[in-house]
């Protein structure tokens, strides 16, 4: 019997500790939910139409896998299973997305490997390089240009600055390590087209100024350029073909409409979606004296 009551009043203590403190517990652990549901959503970004042009594009689906894909480059981390349910064709076509979109992802490469099973996507491996380490080095160099670009009175004046301080800083070198990313024109000084519009693309975004990286070609070879929006307009600019070594005009591809452009550009892929270009607005303003006396040659021609 005084097994029985001992026992019973072990029993009797432990549901009253219950009572007291498990309330108090399980308010702490929803605290701690939230917290991090809360964090979670302060560090998502709201992929809009204006500055991002390419999630846009793709199907609620294919926006769920970029987001995803989004995340995961952002953390660095190379593997991980994919949530979504997706064939390759509907991921490659978020990758391609998220590529275009979003320059500041220097450290990841413009290609990545996967495993499937039934034709359905189950895991992701992203190629991330070094340069992930390094983001403060690429920061410092991306920030001596927009210092001063933010000092101008208006948005063309700092297009134009961040124009030239690329043309004056970069030399074109096919031997340029990372060469497809915004690293190698700010760091290195020196890249191919893909670095120079992913470069002139990461800074016109931190100043606030919609820019647009376009994949196609450019006298028969690939080639990525820019679209940029000022004024309630579009405008191509090639800031790659405007750093000619002769430096006779150094803005001819700079803001032209399509109908100008479309002569020496073709769009390709998804770029054929963006906005067309279609006002003469800007176009030469600053090459008025000369840009019909320039004959223009690419570098591989």
């Amino acid at each position: 019997m005084k097994r029985f009551a001992v026992k019973f009043a072990e029993i009797t203590a432990v549901i009253l500790l219950a009572v007291l403190f498990l309330p108090g517990l399980v308010e702490s652990v929803l605290e701690n939910v939230n917290r991090r549901q809360v964090e979670k959503q302060d560090k998502e970004i709201v992929f809009d139409a204006e500055m991002y042009p390419y999630y846009q594009m793709l199907n609620e689906n294919g926006k769920q896998i970029y987001q995803e894909l989004y995340a995961h480059a952002c953390d660095g981390q190379a593997d991980f299973g994919l949530q979504t349910r997706a064939g390759n064709e509907e991921v490659t076509d978020a990758f391609e997305a998220l590529w275009y979109d979003h320059p500041e992802l220097y450290w990841l490469d413009n290609t990545y490997q996967y495993q499937e099973k039934d034709n359905q996507v189950m895991s992701i491996s992203l190629k991330i390089n070094d340069l992930f380490q390094k983001q403060q080095v690429f920061e410092q160099a991306a920030g001596e240009i927009l210092s001063s670009a933010e000092q101008l009175p208006d948005q063309y004046a700092r297009e134009k600055y961040v124009h030239d301080a690329l043309i004056d800083q970069v030399s074109y070198d096919v031997s340029s390590s990372y060469n497809q990313s915004a690293w190698s024109a700010l760091v290195n000084h020196s890249s191919v087209c893909a670095g120079y519009a992913r470069a002139f693309q990461y800074l016109m975004q931190k100043l606030s100024i919609p820019c647009y990286y376009v994949g196609g070609t450019s006298m028969g070879e690939e080639h990525g350029w820019n679209i940029v929006a000022l004024d309630d307009s579009y405008y191509n600019v090639d800031v790659t073909w405007d750093d000619q070594e002769n430096g006779v005009d150094t803005y001819y591809f700079f803001n032209l409409p399509d109908e100008m452009f479309d002569a020496t550009h073709t769009r390709g892929d998804q770029s054929v979606n963006l906005p067309r270009c279609l006002s003469y607005d800007l176009a030469h303003i600053e090459d008025r004296d000369i840009w019909q006396n320039v004959i223009f040659r690419s570098r591989e021609s």
